[in-house]
């Protein structure tokens, strides 16, 4: 059992022990294990593995070797997308950008023209910078340019024909002197209703060689567009007065105020209005040398007087005939008298020139001395005095009745002494008073009546009792008529007196 322990792992021990060993064969129970076989077993995942990290390795070399030279994945220059582009063919892009170069020229009120690059001699000077930027790319980083983006600038070296490019600017129609409006300053002119500012004319005159300049200079900095008005400056020809000019504007108001007033006469019935307004003021202005409108005082004034005379024209009838309905004959034409409208020329004119003054605006009657009662009965109305020579008899009537009429005995029918006929006015009512004729070279009057009652109506004629007349009516008045007086019989005076007023109308006529 001992030497069976042995180590037969040992073959020096073995054959000591048993020197017999090579013909003993041992139970099978007591042989000894024999290692087990060792099998080679292959490993996929390791084998793939590294064939996995070969071809990265090979796809990796041979992309370097791809995109040496050329632009990375997702490279732009100038926008335009120059991935695997070779800076030659990047140079051949941006030279085609430049030879499609063109400039929209907008001008004032919109018009439009284009210079193309061939216009204006335009080309593209190759340069280094896109060989360059390729250059510079690090090929080795490959991979990542398919996930990051990468611009570049470049500045496009380019080059013009200056003088052909000023020779296509001028030769655009906006350059020609048929189509441009020169501009032209505001200026007044005179209209009906006063001074108007006309205004400026801006035209499109162009300042050529400013024009030019600023396109140059636009071609320069490789615009596409340019807007000649508003991006050039002092690119127009300009007016020199426009019509927010101080001095224009003082000067039509200093003239609009001269003529501003507006005054309107309201005029007796039948009559139209008669106004004046900047219509008419502006032809009573004067004008200098240099075409400024002023007011002369000395022409102003008598413009005002010609105006107030013509109002008088228009209005007046003092001394005009009536029609006048006569006690016991009708209608009858009767001639003029003091009665009827009559203008104060001289109040009129002096608030006229004070309202035109101030520039006021009014609506009024002109200033008169007399002025009508009535628009029925020839202008006379219904409340009168009536006296008829040839009947020589006098009527007083109110409110359209007659309230007192008696005989009368008139003024001697002669140039001297006759009683005028025509329409007028008690002047005013006296009582108890003398009458008196004319001065006598001694100092006494050529006659002295003593009178009750007086009520004179026209230059020394009037009405008053006379009790030196033997008689009143029928022809008395031939041989003794009056020196021009209507004799009224002392008995009725007073009732005459008493229904006569203050510049109550008188009519005279004889029928």
């Amino acid at each position: 059992m001992d030497a069976y322990l042995l180590n037969h792992n040992d073959p020096e021990q073995a054959e000591e022990a048993y020197p017999f060993a090579q013909t003993f064969t041992p139970p099978l129970e007591r042989r000894p294990m024999a290692p087990p076989k060792q099998h080679f077993h292959f490993n996929f995942a390791y084998f793939f593995l590294i064939l996995l990290i070969g071809a990265s390795a090979a796809f990796y070399a041979y992309g370097v070797s791809a995109w040496e030279g050329k632009f990375l994945n997702r490279t732009t220059v100038n926008g335009m997308d120059v991935s695997g582009k070779t800076p030659a063919e990047v140079e051949e892009m941006v030279r085609k950008t430049v030879d499609a170069y063109s400039i929209d020229i907008t001008f004032r009120d919109g018009q439009k023209e284009t210079l193309t690059g061939d216009d204006i001699g335009y080309v593209y000077v190759p340069g280094d910078s896109i060989k360059k930027l390729a250059e510079a790319q690090d090929y080795r980083l490959w991979p990542l340019s398919f996930f990051q983006d990468t611009a570049f600038e470049v500045d496009k070296a380019t080059d013009y024909d200056r003088k052909k490019a000023g020779q296509a600017i001028r030769a655009l129609p906006e350059f020609q002197a048929e189509n441009q409006t020169q501009p032209a300053d505001a200026y007044l002119v005179m209209k009906k209703k006063g001074l108007r500012i006309i205004p400026e004319v801006e035209g499109n005159a162009l300042r050529p060689k400013t024009v030019v300049k600023g396109i140059r200079s636009a071609i320069d900095a490789r615009k596409t567009s340019i807007n000649v008005e508003t991006e050039i400056e002092k690119s127009y020809k300009v007016p020199k007065v426009r019509s927010d000019d101080e001095a224009l504007v003082a000067e039509k108001k200093r003239v609009n105020d001269l003529i501003g007033a507006k005054i309107t006469y309201i005029l007796p019935e039948g009559d139209e209005p008669m106004s004046l307004d900047a219509e008419t003021l502006k032809t009573w202005l004067s004008v200098d040398e240099n075409g400024r409108y002023y007011k002369d005082e000395e022409v102003w004034a008598d413009k005002i007087m010609r105006f107030v005379d013509q109002i008088a024209i228009n209005v007046n009838t003092v001394w005009d005939s009536r029609q006048f309905k006569a006690t016991g004959l009708g209608t009858i034409t009767v001639p003029g008298g003091e009665y009827g409208w009559s203008v104060n020329k001289e109040a009129e004119k002096a608030l006229l020139a004070e309202e035109l003054a101030n520039h006021e605006t009014v609506e009024r009657e002109p200033k008169y001395y007399t002025r009508e009662y009535s628009t029925k009965n020839g202008g006379i109305g219904d409340t009168y005095i009536e006296v008829d020579i040839r009947r020589q008899h006098v009527w007083i009537y109110r409110d359209g009745e007659m309230v007192l009429d008696t005989d009368c005995v008139t003024g001697l029918p002669t140039p001297e002494r006759h009683t005028p006929t025509g329409v007028y006015m008690i002047m005013y009512k006296d009582t108890d008073t003398v009458l008196r004729g004319r001065m006598l070279p001694d100092g006494n009057y050529a006659y002295a009546s003593h009178v009750d009652y007086w009520m004179p109506f026209y230059d020394g004629c009037g009405f008053h009792d006379a009790d030196w007349q033997a008689r009143f009516g029928g022809d008395w008045y031939l041989s003794h008529g009056s020196r021009g007086c209507v004799n009224l019989p002392p008995s009725i005076a007073g009732r005459f007196y008493n229904n006569v007023d203050d510049d109550m109308v008188v009519v005279v006529y004889s029928s």
